[in-house]
């Protein structure tokens, strides 16, 4: 079963545990709106994937949650991830789903609709450096044809993590 985790804010508030996961949800779609690009901070084991699942299986089921409802997901896994995160994303929706057109160009002609969530899950577990995979991400959802979809990137605390908005993920306590 999914459940809301609490969180810390960009703005220094905290969010609390609810059973369905829509306020962390929510609070994470305003501040996309606000910026197109945010990432999603925890230690391990804390849910960073699960809420990334989530949001894409939400997005999938054109959920009531503006702006999921209007948004194609794609999940990409730290392991697809080799120094550019639209080729990454290509290469995940050609090998784990067997799109079979050049999803390369397909993903650019979406993006600039503002049609695409990209849900980066590790950061922190790829294998090129991690400072200049998150100064690329960050760049990406920056560029003119990508600033109208979204972005969250899921990571792990290190040192050098992107300038963007954070939303952290707090452990589990006996209260939650």
């Amino acid at each position: 079963n999914y459940f809301g985790l609490s969180a810390h804010l960009p703005d220094g508030s905290e969010t609390a545990a609810d059973s369905s996961g829509q306020v962390l949800h929510a609070h994470i779609l305003k501040q996309l709106n606000q910026r197109n690009c945010l990432c999603l901070l925890g230690r391990p084991g804390t849910g960073k994937t699960s809420v990334l699942s989530k949001l894409a299986l939400l997005a999938g089921e054109k959920s009531s949650l503006q702006p999921l409802n209007k948004l194609i997901p794609v999940l990409i896994p730290a392991e697809f991830y080799k120094g550019n995160l639209i080729e990454s994303a290509s290469r995940v929706l050609q090998e784990r789903y067997r799109v079979p057109l050049d999803a390369k160009e397909m993903l650019t002609g979406q993006a600039e609709f503002g049609k695409l969530l990209f849900l980066f899950d590790g950061l922190s577990e790829v294998s090129t450096d991690r400072n200049d995979a998150a100064s690329e991400m960050v760049r990406t959802a920056a560029l003119p044809g990508f600033q109208k979809s979204f972005f969250i990137i899921a990571s792990r605390f290190f040192e050098g993590l992107p300038s963007v908005p954070t939303v952290e993920l707090l452990p589990l306590t006996q209260e939650a």
